[in-house]
């Protein structure tokens, strides 16, 4: 599947609601020790409240609502390629009689904002979806203030072994189907190196840990989230015997360990002009 697929693929079908992207999150509410990464990259940001952010990808609008919910002053404006992922967002921030934030549909590479816009840019966990890397951080460039910042998270290349093992297992028996491994794009080992043609690094945080869960039903509905993911589509009944022998290995795991486990490795890049 080639990146521009990709992309028309996430769409249409993976990114069409929040649910799939959420099922994948969920799986880091388990992960030991306890940490929240969004909310450690905004500490370590320093915001004084009143700065002009925008976030690439943002999903479900849940960075951007909890800004506002802390009483976030300055303008918020979200991005994502299918307005169903944060329509939720808007009725939230409705219900809750929150300041705007403006969300859009639009290409991350391609952004209808004039030159020095933004103080703060956000790019959580998607940076390797997008067609040109370069170009995107390029264009993230030109929108940014001089003294502006940029925040992008992304997962290691070893991040969930286990997952990619799983993966691997239903492509070997799955003839003539792929799935691809976007974190190969843009990952904590490569990533840098990629920043570093526009962007000055200034710091990065890594943070390692394990995904801890004593059921496989947590892990299962993050496997069926990708379903789709793969090329072509695998149908549901092949599918379901698929995800019943892997249900079989994590719970062999879990009966003799009592837990099933998963290693986690994340983190992100905070960058200047």
């Amino acid at each position: 599947m080639n990146k521009s697929k990709d992309i028309a693929h996430l769409s249409s079908k993976q990114y069409s609601s929040a649910e799939k992207l959420l099922a994948r999150w969920n799986l880091y509410d388990y992960s030991i020790p306890k940490i929240d990464i969004y909310k450690t990259a905004l500490k370590m940001l320093s915001l004084k409240g009143n700065e002009d952010i925008f976030e690439a990808g943002c999903g479900n609008g849940d960075v951007l609502l909890g800004l506002r919910r802390n009483g976030y002053t300055g303008r918020l404006v979200g991005m994502d390629i299918n307005d169903k992922m944060f329509n939720e967002a808007k009725k939230i921030q409705k219900q809750e009689n929150l300041r705007p934030i403006e969300f859009k549909i639009g290409s991350a590479d391609k952004l209808p904002f004039p030159d020095k816009s933004f103080d703060l840019i956000f790019a959580f966990f998607m940076l390797y979806h997008v067609p040109d890397i370069n170009k995107t951080l390029i264009e993230w460039k030109r929108v940014l203030k001089d003294s502006g910042k940029i925040l992008i998270a992304t997962a290691s290349s070893s991040n969930k072994p286990k997952h990619k093992i799983f993966k691997k297992l239903i492509e070997e028996s799955v003839k003539e189907t792929t799935s691809p491994q976007f974190s190969h794009f843009f990952n904590l080992e490569n990533g840098e190196k990629q920043l570093a043609k526009v962007f000055k690094v200034t710091d990065k945080f890594i943070y390692k840990g394990k995904i801890k869960i004593k059921k496989p039903e947590l892990y299962l509905k993050a496997l069926d989230s990708i379903r789709d993911m793969f090329d072509p589509t695998i149908p549901i009944s092949i599918w379901n015997k698929e995800r019943n022998a892997i249900e079989a290995k994590i719970e062999k795991e879990i009966e003799k360990y009592g837990h099933f486990t998963d290693t986690v490795k994340r983190g992100f890049f905070i960058c200047e002009k």
